[in-house]
């Protein structure tokens, strides 16, 4: 069993981690900005949240260290020219 939660809500990323026995709310990141998805990727730990900014459009973070610390994933630049 996993000794976390992580959860994406309409007030931002919540990570609940779990210490002997007992359950324990870390404070929300990306506060504030609704959290369509999240995940953590059971191969390397990389946990993922994919943000739906009300006016900046769909971003996509992601964190290497647990949570500790968050990066925005560069978004897809098109072609010069493509449509």
């Amino acid at each position: 069993m996993s000794d976390m939660l992580l959860l994406g809500t309409r007030k931002g990323t919540v990570i609940v981690d779990r210490k002997n026995s007992t359950w324990h709310a870390r404070p929300i990141e990306h506060a504030g900005i609704p959290i369509c998805y999240a995940a953590r990727n059971p191969n390397d730990g990389t946990l993922w949240a994919s943000l739906d900014h009300g006016h900046w459009g769909a971003k996509l973070s992601r964190s290497r260290d647990g949570g500790a610390t968050w990066e925005d994933v560069l978004s897809l630049k098109y072609p010069q020219g493509a449509r």
